[in-house]
């Protein structure tokens, strides 16, 4: 069995397979759940790679080998003080019961796409799933667009 390299931060990352590594993985080798989103945006590099959203509708794309992947975004509180202790908190990590706890805060959030396009989404969204499904839809926009021109 091959090893596939994810991150397990459930935010949704750039993920590039037999490609150069752009985050911190972390070895694992099992299958997402099912998911709601029915879309990936999967772009074929001239020298054979492949770059795509992970999300959890992407697990098909393990068996092709070696993934690696890296943060694509933030989805953060957009109240300054709130940001901070959300930081802060995430510090102790991305999974467990304080992480799960901070996820479950009300908005304002943002998204913050510095990692890879460099901008902060505009809108703010009261619903943290709602930013996710944002940040989701901005991000496959964006990877198709650059590799485009």
């Amino acid at each position: 069995m091959d090893t596939v390299n994810i991150c397990t931060r459930p935010a949704p990352h750039i993920c590039t397979v037999n490609g150069p590594c752009n985050g911190w993985p972390q070895s694992v080798v099992k299958p997402f759940p099912p998911t709601p989103y029915k879309v990936v945006t999967l772009i074929i590099n001239e020298d054979g790679s492949q770059t795509f959203l992970k999300t959890d509708s992407a697990d098909c794309f393990l068996e092709l080998g070696e993934v690696v992947t890296g943060r694509a975004s933030h989805v953060l509180p957009a109240t300054f003080w709130k940001r901070q202790a959300f930081r802060l908190f995430r510090i102790l990590g991305d999974a467990g019961r304080i992480a799960q706890w901070t996820r479950g805060w009300r908005g304002p959030w943002l998204v913050d796409t510095a990692p890879t396009a460099g901008v902060v989404l505009e809108g703010r969204w009261m619903n943290r799933q709602d930013a996710i499904a944002a940040e989701v839809e901005f991000l496959n926009e964006w990877l198709t667009e650059r590799k485009i021109s």
